[in-house]
């Protein structure tokens, strides 16, 4: 009773469901799951002893993205201390409230979240280069004073005084900053309007239905983020589209024209690793010049000398980053990724988004960092049930759209299908329409007005500094901003509505 014995069952079911395990999966041998998976059983056992201090290394790495959401809500409420090493922006976001930067042997503390933390570190950064400018300004005039002056025997009192101020001068450094780079890919042709289409498609593995009559068309230009509960077909989905797995019914049809690339989990496992870095893309990289690769290699942070170095002394990331260069050499007008940001720091994350967020193909992709998802999807696809639903927005549209259909407005957005509906009624129905129209348009602005306000206190360097004044006006700009999304939504639904 003492240690809480009787509910460790409870509690346990409650980590691993939390952590995607299923009931059927609680009573099944240790050994028969995989490595990912016994990593996250071993992160229950943790979460379980509810220690004073978590120590987690990126603990995200193996975790789907509901079992990432259900780990950063755990982690939000966790009463105890927290360090933790992560490279998913958003899960830092909302799993912390203390950023401690190690740059260059030094380290410093930020107060709030990640987001908070760039912004700062950028205010910190201009406000040095301010005082690094009129240092530097205040050194040449001295050393100025000092040249013109050193051999005039009038002057030698005034020369010493200045030799002695520039050796006081505390040199201020220049503000550590990785230099922004352009990153060029080759592009493929426009290509056709029609990249892949899936037809009445059906895959089973034995008894075990994946997929059933399902219908999908790609098109160019869409860059797809596919979502959805681990094992629900979110893998065996981009594997038929890369020919890896067949179809068991059903076809898919690629248009003539179409070059295809497929980025797996495991693509750094077919490196060479006794080749060098250069090598590897030389390789591939046909009539390229040595300039050209090099500038290419650079473009993915392999620098100087670096491009020499064999791929068996590179760290994951580093191999990561490689195989993505190797890929990209020759263009292709659709990818698949799996999980393209595992293994990779936030610096390379931003690189990789960058570079697909330029890119004018076509993308199928499967990530647990929602930042990425955000930053380079057009279109989500949930897999579910067997099948799929498509929407037309990035991750955040198509949270707040699943949201969004919860909500009940059935009393106004109804269409009236009962043909023997009086005139009267329906009368009466669009008089309420045009009256709640008025509201949401009034309410709309107001809204405006509020999230204005908002950001103009947010920018405030007294509040930048207070951190739960800035967590609380930045939970109410979210719940503004959701509001107001939700009473756009109405809008177009009663606007419909009217014209019917």
């Amino acid at each position: 009773e003492q240690n809480d014995g009787w509910n460790i069952e409870r509690n346990a079911k409650s980590v691993l469901s939390g952590l995607g395990f299923s009931k059927d999966d609680l009573t099944k041998p240790f050994n028969s799951f995989s490595g990912g998976w016994r990593m996250r059983c071993y992160l229950a056992g943790i979460l379980l002893q509810k220690p004073n201090y978590l120590f987690l290394d990126e603990p995200t790495n193996h975790l789907d993205l509901n079992a990432l959401i259900w780990m950063e809500s755990f982690l939000s409420k966790w009463q105890g201390g927290l360090i933790l090493i992560s490279h998913d922006r958003m899960f830092l976001d909302k799993s912390i409230n203390n950023i401690l930067e190690l740059d260059q042997g030094q380290a410093k503390l930020y107060k709030g979240n990640y987001s908070s933390y760039l912004k700062k570190r950028e205010e910190i950064k201009l406000q040095l280069e301010k005082e690094l400018k009129n240092q530097k300004k205040t050194i040449e005039k001295t050393e100025k004073f000092i040249e013109k002056f050193r051999y005039k025997n009038t002057k030698a009192k005034q020369v010493q005084s200045r030799i002695k101020q520039l050796e006081k001068i505390d040199r201020i450094e220049s503000f550590s900053n990785t230099k922004k780079i352009a990153i060029q890919i080759p592009q493929p042709d426009r290509g056709p309007l029609n990249v892949v289409q899936i037809t009445n498609l059906d895959k089973s593995f034995g008894e075990k239905q994946v997929y059933n009559n399902l219908n999908l068309n790609i098109e160019r230009g869409q860059k797809i983020g596919l979502v959805g509960i681990n094992g629900a077909g979110k893998s065996t989905l981009l594997k038929l589209l890369a020919k890896v797995e067949k179809p068991s019914g059903g076809n898919i049809n690629f248009n003539n024209d179409i070059n295809v690339h497929y980025f797996a989990q495991h693509q750094i496992e077919n490196l060479d690793l006794e080749s060098t870095i250069f090598e590897s893309v030389y390789a591939l990289a046909g009539a390229w010049t040595e300039s050209r690769i090099r500038g290419y290699l650079g473009s993915f942070l392999f620098h100087g000398d670096k491009v020499n170095e064999k791929i068996k002394v590179l760290s994951g990331g580093e191999k990561s980053r490689l195989a993505f260069a190797r890929l990209l050499v020759e263009p292709a007008n659709l990818i698949l990724l799996d999980e393209p940001t595992n293994h990779l720091d936030i610096e390379s994350r931003d690189i990789i988004e960058k570079m697909f967020t330029n890119y004018n193909g076509t993308i199928v992709c499967i990530s647990h960092d929602r930042h990425f998802l955000n930053s380079v999807t057009n279109c989500t696809i949930e897999v579910e049930n067997n099948n799929i639903k498509k929407y037309l927005g990035n991750y955040d549209y198509y949270e707040w759209k699943k949201d969004n259909s919860k909500i009940d407005n059935s009393n106004l957005n109804k269409e009236t299908k009962d043909s023997n509906v009086s005139k009267k009624d329906i009368y009466k129905k669009r008089k309420l329409n045009l009256n709640r129209l008025q509201k949401i348009e009034l309410r709309t602005k107001e809204i405006e007005i509020e999230l204005h306000n908002l950001e103009n206190k947010l920018k405030e360097d007294a509040i930048g500094s207070d951190y739960e004044t800035l967590l609380e006006f930045s939970n109410l700009k979210d719940i503004l901003e959701l509001e107001y999304l939700e009473l756009i939504e109405e809008k177009e639904h009663i606007e419909d509505d009217l014209t019917t």
